[in-house]
Formats: structure tokens, sequence, C-alpha cells
């Protein structure tokens, strides 16, 4: 007969967390501690490939507190709850390390429609851009950067965040992902582009490289002003073999990416092993 006893429940992030704790104060081998908040980049759905959080968990022997969700925007992480959940582990625990990934999804998707403008066949790629939009949405983009080095300055000022600035997508209409609970989701900058009247592949690959490229200077002139603030310097890092749907690695350039990551932690860190 089978059994009629119940599995046990999957530990929590928080439970998995206190463990590595009590584990460093047994063997005190110096692990640094380190909080990760984030998008998909950090938290892709697990029954699809790893991401990049679940690579540097497996390869580091570090002390890890992961709050990072699937989707999620500047604008959810740095207020209400989830904002107050930040605070509460900076404030609570001498974090080393603050691991952050965001600003993506706060310019494609749905997000990225306002910013573009309607254009026509005869037009160059960069007619579809919306300067004055684009400009409110990068500003935007810096404005909870620096909220999230204020929280961090007011509560843990010795605490070196590490970010990163994504890579050059390619708009692609099948760039499409399944997941078990959603369906199919995607893609995140092609469908904005048709909708304007930009339909030119090339023309679209060029906005998508730029896009990501003013992400990068906002997040680069952040780095220049913070000793503290460390940016990884993503962009070009995945050959286009490497993109498992249209704005997310494939699991092959998910670990390139934390390979970058490993690097960097390492330099602050150099007790770290994989």
């Amino acid at each position: 007969m089978p059994s009629s006893r119940k599995r046990p429940k999957p530990k929590t992030r928080y439970q998995r967390f206190l463990e590595k704790l009590r584990r460093e104060k047994r063997d005190g081998k110096g692990r640094p501690l380190v909080l990760s908040e984030g998008d998909s980049w950090f938290a892709f759905p697990k029954e699809l490939r790893p991401s990049t959080m679940d690579i540097l968990d497996r390869k580091l022997d570090m002390i890890l507190m992961r709050l990072e969700t699937n989707g999620d925007e500047l604008s959810a992480m740095l207020s209400g709850k989830q904002r107050r959940r930040l605070q509460y582990y900076l404030g609570k625990w001498d974090f080393n390390l603050l691991l952050f990934s965001g600003g993506g999804n706060d310019i494609v998707g749905d997000r990225l429609f306002p910013l573009l403008n309607t254009v026509s066949s005869n037009d160059p790629w960069e007619a579809v851009i919306n300067k004055e939009a684009m400009h409110a949405a990068f500003t935007l983009i810096e404005f909870y950067y620096r909220d999230l080095i204020q929280i961090r300055d007011d509560l843990r000022p010795e605490c070196d965040i590490i970010t990163h600035c994504y890579d050059y997508p390619i708009p692609n209409v099948n760039g499409k992902v399944k997941c078990l609970n959603q369906g199919l989701l995607g893609p995140w900058i092609y469908p904005a582009l048709a909708a304007r009247g930009l339909i030119d592949s090339a023309g679209q690959r060029s906005f998508a490289r730029w896009l990501i490229g003013q992400h990068r200077e906002v997040l680069k002139k952040i780095a220049g002003e913070y000793p503290h603030f460390h940016l990884i310097d993503t962009p070009g890092t995945l050959a286009d073999n490497e993109w498992g749907d249209e704005i997310h690695p494939t699991k092959g350039g998910f670990e390139k990416i934390a390979d970058k990551f490993i690097i960097e932690i390492k330099r602050h860190f150099p007790v770290v092993e994989s």
C-alpha cells in the first residue's frame, strides 16, 4: 500500500537563510552575508531554467537571503511592503553585499508603448523614440536607484551594492516563453515597435541596443558617484543563440551572466569559494 506519510514542505528562503547563519556560527568560515533583490534576471521561473541567483546560490558559499520576484518593477521593489521588507533585512543583519537587478521591466512590455512615436517605413529607426517620454522614464529609473542607495546608506552604509545592465535583446515576434501557471508570456519589445510602425528587424535591433545603452549610462553615472555601488558591464556578454526568449538568456546565457557576478563578488570577498 502507498505510504500515507506526507512529504515535508520545502523550506522557505528565510528558513534556508537562518540555517546558513547557524552554520556560519558553528564553523566561522567568514562567509559573506548577501541580500538579493530583483526581477526575472534574478528570479526566472525555475521550471524553465535556473536564473542568475539560482546559479550563484549553487556555486558560491555565502549566507544568502533572496527577495527577488519574477516581473518586478523598481516601483514595486522600492515601495510598500517590499520596501519595508528590504529595510527590515538591512536593518536587522549586517549584510556585506546587496545584489540587485532592476529597471528592465520599467521600459518594456506595456511600459514601452507610451515611450514611442508612430513612424513610417521611410523614417530612420531613431524617429520611433519619444525623447521627452524616454527622458522621463530613465529619470525615474535613476531616481529609484538613488533611493535604493539612500536606503542602504541609512541602514547599512558599509554594504556594497552590485548590479548589472542586462544585455542587448533581439526583438522577435516569436520570442515568447511558456510558463506552467501563466501560459505564454512575451514578447516584450517587438509588439510596441511593430504597433508604432517600426517593422524593420535591423531597426528594431538598433533600438533595443539603444534602450539598453541608455540604462547602462544611467547606472554608469551613479557608479561614478558612489564608491560602494558597483556596476557589472554585462551588455555584449550573450551570443545571439544565448537568448531563451526575447529578453531572457538561455540556461547557458544565465551561466555567463552569473560568472560575471562571481568575478565581481570575489573581487570584494576573495574568501568565497565556488
